[in-house]
């Protein structure tokens, strides 16, 4: 009995041991390279696993937007080779950026998404634990696999309010976007850059997009600010409808936000986008980010990136807003978190890293 008792202790501590020292993560190792751009300075494998995971969980979005053209496509090309990589992929809708960082599969075995799609300031908070985040904690195991499309601050104006740069909705209706959206978020941030409150508007509504083109077009406001991919429908609604000019985003503040963060770009919004917007529009804003649990394996997360930029011309004709996305760019804007072994493992092999 006595030596029953010993041996069942020895068996659990032994088992013990190997769960510390052969199943548990390796560390999580970071560095940045000479750009500032965060990475696993190790293309290891996180976990030790028999039972490899060899699938693609992506959660998107609702059906319409450029979250699910992209995972439908990435699962589309990825299952193209399922016979020769072994890897099968399928997409989850979702309610966007927040369903989607939380989604995660993390070290600890929660979350259901193996990859996801966010705004890459979003994701850069959830992985140091800013913001809204501030409560749940930073999420180490957030790692960006590539960036995509721009999201930029846009302000459509009805054209006789007089209104072409952003520091002229001083004293006008405007719709500061509903809260807890990126559109909220973004006119938010830019405010408090220059010093602004709500009160600087002769009224400031709190209206979802779609809404807010409607009182746009009912001359119930003189302006609409949204933060999404152009061209977007509901803009293009808005330049439809009613007659509309976007205006200029710029100035000190922009540069300064740009400046400091790494998720934030300055763009360009082209002539002729838009009914009526024939010039240029210059503004700024986040980039979507395709994202990844870093207890994912690498060799999964290599097929999915290698399967997006071996068909990466037909990549960019699933949405429209994906239509100026360039390799290099999507290797480098709007990134400021570790990006995967896997997809840092693919892009040194094609001398994108």
């Amino acid at each position: 009995m006595r030596y029953a008792i010993y041996s069942g202790i020895g068996g659990l501590v032994a088992g013990i041991l190997i769960g510390v020292y052969v199943i548990a993560p390796a560390p999580d190792t970071e560095s940045t390279d000479e750009a500032g751009f965060a990475r696993e300075s190790k293309v290891e494998q996180v976990v030790a696993s028999a039972e490899r995971k060899q699938s693609i969980v992506i959660g998107t979005g609702h059906v319409r937007s450029a979250y699910h053209s992209a995972g439908v496509g990435i699962c589309r090309f990825v299952n193209q080779g399922t016979a020769e990589h072994g890897v099968a992929c399928e997409t989850r809708n979702t309610q966007g950026d927040m369903e989607n960082i939380d989604g995660l599969q993390r070290l600890g075995g929660e979350g259901e998404l193996t990859m996801a799609l966010a705004q890459g300031r979003w994701v850069n908070h959830a992985h140091n634990g800013y913001g809204r985040f501030e409560a749940a904690g930073p999420n180490r195991d957030v790692r960006s696999v590539f960036s995509l499309h721009p999201q930029p601050l846009t302000v459509a104006a009805r054209a006789d309010a007089g209104i072409r740069h952003f520091d002229e909705l001083e004293g006008k209706r405007v719709n500061i976007g509903d809260p807890g959206s990126l559109h909220r978020d973004a006119m938010e941030v830019l405010m408090e850059e220059l010093g602004w409150d709500a009160s600087i508007f002769a009224s400031a509504t709190e209206m979802n997009p779609a809404d807010a083109v409607t009182a746009l077009c009912d001359n119930e406001l003189d302006a609409i600010v949204v933060a999404d991919g152009n061209p977007n429908q509901h803009l293009r609604d808005a330049s439809i409808f009613c007659d509309v000019v976007l205006a200029e985003v710029s100035g000190p503040a922009v540069d300064t936000l740009v400046r400091s963060n790494y998720y934030y770009i300055a763009t360009t919004i082209p002539g002729g986008m838009y009914k009526g917007t024939a010039g240029d529009t210059k503004t700024f804003g986040a980039v979507a980010v395709m994202m990844a649990g870093q207890v994912i394996e690498h060799d999964v997360i290599h097929t999915a990136i290698k399967s997006v930029f071996e068909n990466f011309e037909e990549f960019k004709g699933l949405h429209d807003s994906f239509g100026g996305l360039t390799k290099k760019a999507m290797t480098t804007q709007g990134i400021q978190v570790p990006i995967h072994g896997g997809s840092d493992r693919y892009l040194r092999e094609v001398g994108l890293r």
